[in-house]
């Protein structure tokens, strides 16, 4: 059975998805507040979590790598 293929910007609009779907979450629950700090916070501290279990990728495994470096 051959595998999916998608490009790098399919890949791009997943991590991000993820990570919107993420804070959403969090936010109804209770744990992370509608303020833009916060927000912040919470989707640097998911995305460093996401790079660290590889859970994206190697097409945008580099972006997240740069993106660390700044």
């Amino acid at each position: 059975m051959k595998e999916l293929q998608f490009n790098k910007s399919t890949d791009l609009y997943n991590l991000i998805l993820g990570g919107l779907i993420a804070l959403t979450s969090e936010q109804h629950i209770g744990k992370v507040t509608y303020r833009s700090v916060s927000e912040n916070i919470f989707l640097g501290k998911w995305l460093k979590k996401a790079k660290q279990q590889k859970r994206y990728p190697r097409s945008i495994a580099l972006l997240l790598i740069f993106t660390f470096k700044l």
